[in-house]
């Protein structure tokens, strides 16, 4: 009895409010849902309004700050046949001065009781989607990206599991969110033992000024739920991916058997042998054929010339005609390698146009290259009639979207430009489909750098890794399964001797382990 009173004098006599977007101060322990600076008036966000949607399971809620002159909007809604939650934010400013946004969470959620363990994918180039295990402990969990797209590192997604969760037992909770850019996730333990998620677009300074009358949305967040362990988290997520997120037209059924030539030939194209490569090909039952890159001006190495894309005509003095006439006389449908948001300091377009490059090539190259602004509308235009033109002229049916550095540019206005970058790459793509929507695109960078909803959303397949060596491909597909439906993951039959690790494997096991994914080949 002691014990108890005693426990009664020192707890708390009210635990903290939990709200969709909880404040600094007013009670709250942890991190605020949203960051703001310039706006008038004292933070205290109430809900004023909540309705329910008749012909869906969803949810609007309002929420508003008459002083601040800020208002919250959470959209929810739920797939009944995937089991899945959507969840999509909107903060609306009618102050008459602007603010600028630090932070703004899709939602500040308290996790279920029995979260006991973080289930994530971390890695590198050639070592994506390693899976590692974590308890949820007292102190914060948190991971971020500042790279400019999605990341080998920290995939955004994870799985919340119950300790002793498996395959097939278990609760587990999976979060993705559908975003290519800088993100964050974080975990804080309350003090009365609560666990908050937290999941939003990493915003860097100077990235969003909100001017009075102006609207910032959060890109979506999807939870999906399961007693039957990860399979079973798994298998609601294939499901959403399957019937609702993906391009409706473009994608081939059955998936077509690719040959890739990149690592067959890489910059070494000779028209005859590589319709000779083709030919070999076409005999084992291959039905798309991708040239990667090496085919557009003046391409000889990787120092030069992203950012034309034309046709190299010492290489092709006849075009892509005759190659890409051949491949499909082969029965074969012809794709093709681009990296539109990349250029070479040596390059028809930098010479052209040196104010396109973000940082006005101050900054430091990476593999030799630099950042188109995608920001600029302009940019986006000469890229899209330059990708508009190749889609006219040939019958190409694929497209191999590649972005092979990160962003550490600022941009013009001095601030990082990250947001901006990722919308505009998102933009040209959807000007792209709505052009040529029975293209299909896979989205590549560096492998595994860009696997995440948001691009799946525009695109219908991703490279997951650069690496072909088996032993660490089965282990890279595993640690994806999660988030990717196999459908939609390119994995490939490498050469015996893999390219990136010197290992040498049997075809039996390449074969076996390609297949995990979307099969193809990419060797001599």
């Amino acid at each position: 009895r002691d014990l108890l009173q005693l426990a009664e004098y020192i707890r708390p006599t009210t635990a903290p409010r939990a709200t969709l977007t909880p404040g600094a101060g007013h009670g709250w322990p942890a991190a605020p849902a949203l960051e703001y600076r310039g706006a008038e008036g004292e933070w205290r966000f109430e809900a004023t309004e909540a309705s329910l949607s008749a012909s869906e399971i969803g949810a609007r809620i309002v929420q508003r700050d008459p002083q601040a002159g800020l208002t919250i909007e959470h959209a929810l809604a739920f797939d009944r046949q995937s089991g899945a939650l959507r969840i999509r934010a909107e903060l609306h400013s009618a102050g008459e001065t602007s603010l600028e946004l630090r932070w703004f969470a899709v939602l500040s959620m308290p996790l279920p009781y029995w979260c006991d363990e973080v289930l994530e994918t971390t890695g590198d180039w050639c070592a994506e989607f390693q899976q590692t295990r974590t308890a949820l402990t007292g102190s914060s969990w948190l991971r971020e990206v500042r790279e400019g797209r999605s990341s080998h590192r920290l995939h955004p997604g994870v799985l919340l599991c119950e300790r002793g969760a498996d395959a097939r037992r278990g609760r587990v909770l999976g979060v993705q969110f559908a975003w290519s850019g800088d993100h964050r996730m974080r975990i804080d333990r309350l003090p009365d033992g609560r666990a908050v998620l937290q999941v939003g677009v990493l915003l860097h300074p100077g990235e969003v000024e909100l001017a009075g009358g102006e609207v910032h949305a959060t890109p979506d967040l999807w939870l999906t739920c399961s007693a039957a362990g990860v399979d079973g988290v798994t298998a609601r997520m294939h499901s959403l991916q399957r019937k609702h997120l993906r391009p409706a037209r473009g994608q081939r059924w059955p998936r077509p058997v690719h040959l890739n030539t990149w690592e067959a030939v890489y910059f070494d194209h000779d028209p005859a042998a590589l319709l000779e490569l083709a030919e070999v090909g076409a005999i084992l039952g291959v039905e798309r054929f991708v040239l990667d890159d090496g085919w557009f001006l003046g391409r000889r190495d990787d120092r030069r010339a992203l950012g034309d894309w034309q046709v190299d005509p010492e290489r092709y003095p006849d075009g892509l005609g005759p190659l890409v006439e051949g491949v499909n006389a082969l029965g074969m449908e012809f794709g093709l390698w681009v990296e539109p948001e990349m250029i070479n300091d040596d390059s028809e377009l930098a010479r052209a146009h040196p104010e396109w490059i973000r940082g006005g090539g101050a900054g430091r190259t990476e593999r030799h290259q630099r950042v188109l602004d995608l920001s600029r509308p302009a940019v986006r235009a000469h890229l899209f009639s330059a990708l508009d033109a190749l889609l006219r002229e040939y019958p190409i049916g694929y497209l191999k979207w590649d972005h092979n550095r990160v962003l550490t540019e600022t941009a013009e206005d001095g601030t990082s430009g990250h947001l901006a970058q990722t919308l505009g790459t998102w933009a040209l793509i959807d000007l792209l489909r709505e052009a040529h929507p029975d293209v299909e695109i896979e989205s590549c960078a560096s492998g595994g750098g860009r696997c995440d909803l948001g691009m799946l959303a525009r695109t219908h397949r991703v490279w997951v890794s650069d690496c072909n060596d088996p032993v660490l491909r089965a282990r890279i597909m595993a640690g994806s399964a999660p988030f990717l439906p196999p459908e939609v993951a390119g994995c490939h039959v490498g050469p015996e001797v893999a390219h990136t690790t010197g290992r040498a494997t049997r075809l039996d096991f390449r074969a076996a382990v390609a297949l995990m994914g979307a099969f193809g080949l990419e060797m001599d």
